[in-house]
């Protein structure tokens, strides 16, 4: 049974290659990474947000972007020519609004970027039972509502999206795991909506934070749609050193 799922999986994944090539001598792929699709990134007013909101931007593509910074956000969006909702992200009501709001004016979703990545690296007797709620809350909590919210405007869709990508911000943290496990769960769970879900656990976001936009844009692109429930570390090595 093993086998056939294998095999199965590789039959798709050749035909989405073939499907992007041209007959004959020299096969071409088509470009893919000019497609103009629809991003959300949940926390587009910090310092990782704003340069992945400049980087899908500049890729070419449609962007929104949600943040509680409401100054922050619309003079980022008056400058990349992007729209932004103010949208608290560690409340589950204003996300989803936020996100339901953007689909209702879109129509569709093809790239969600849950960009949360809050890191207490507090000694748990300095740490108070709030800030380890927030830290669930900001991390766990919005990424399940907002890619629920997502599965669930699919399946009302009659019209059958082919392409969908999740990307998971984590720093490391305490709720790093449970995103890593949510990840995986969201992976299965989602492939029937043609959605691959990946996570991207961060360094420092400051120094890293454009490497960490090249990859969300690497996981992005169509013929990488293989690469699903992975997570991927940037930051020089540092959680190698640490753990």
């Amino acid at each position: 049974m093993a086998d056939n799922y294998l095999e199965k999986k590789y039959e798709e994944y050749r035909s989405r290659k073939n499907a992007g090539t041209t007959t004959g001598y020299g096969k071409k792929k088509a470009n893919t990474l000019h497609k103009t699709r629809r991003v959300f990134v949940t926390e587009g007013t910090g310092d990782l947000g704003r340069v992945i909101v400049k980087a899908f931007r500049m890729a070419g593509h449609r962007v929104a972007f949600g943040g509680m910074d409401e100054e922050t956000g619309k003079l980022l969006a008056e400058k990349t020519g992007t729209t932004f909702y103010h949208a608290n992200i560690n409340d589950k009501v204003s996300l989803g609004n936020c996100l339901q709001h953007m689909l209702e004016d879109w129509g569709d979703l093809d790239i969600l970027v849950n960009n949360a990545c809050a890191c207490e690296t507090s000694p748990i007797a300095e740490t108070s039972v709030d800030d380890f709620e927030q830290q669930l809350s900001g991390n766990l909590l919005s990424t399940f509502v907002t890619s629920r919210l997502l599965a669930l405007h699919r399946r009302s869709q009659s019209e059958v999206n082919p392409y969908g990508r999740i990307i998971n911000l984590s720093a490391n943290s305490v709720t790093t795991g449970g995103l890593l496990s949510l990840t995986s769960a969201l992976a299965a769970s989602l492939e029937e909506w043609q959605i691959t879900v990946n996570s991207i656990t961060t360094g420092q976001t400051p120094a890293f934070g454009e490497d960490i936009a090249r990859m969300c844009l690497f996981l992005c692109q169509e013929e990488n749609g293989s690469i699903n429930g992975e997570n991927i570390t940037i930051g020089v090595g540092i959680s190698k050193r640490i753990y």
